[in-house]
């Protein structure tokens, strides 16, 4: 664990996180700074989200949030091309 400040710090690609409000294992303050190292943001706040009522199993103890908070954040940096209904990419050669 100890090496992951260098991993973070190293990544070429945006990297996200999703931390538990309630995580005992991995604190939020620890997750942020983790989060701090990636080259690509500015500070832990543009690549972190907190998921409120939620322990360190965030995919098991709340799903749908997850499921929401991986959704927004990829509408939000995906290429407009990714919000194309299949049918509109078959028209497109997709």
């Amino acid at each position: 664990m100890h090496r992951l400040p260098q991993v973070v710090a190293n990544l070429q690609q945006p990297a996200y996180f999703l931390a538990g409000a309630d995580d005992t294992v991995m604190e939020v303050k620890y997750v942020k700074h983790l989060a701090s190292f990636h080259p690509l943001f500015e500070s832990a706040e543009g690549n972190v989200r907190v998921l409120s009522d939620c322990g360190h199993m965030a995919m098991l103890e709340q799903p749908a949030a997850v499921a929401q908070a991986i959704q927004e954040l990829t509408f939000a940096i995906a290429p407009a091309a990714w919000h194309l209904q299949p049918r509109d990419s078959a028209r497109l050669g997709g």
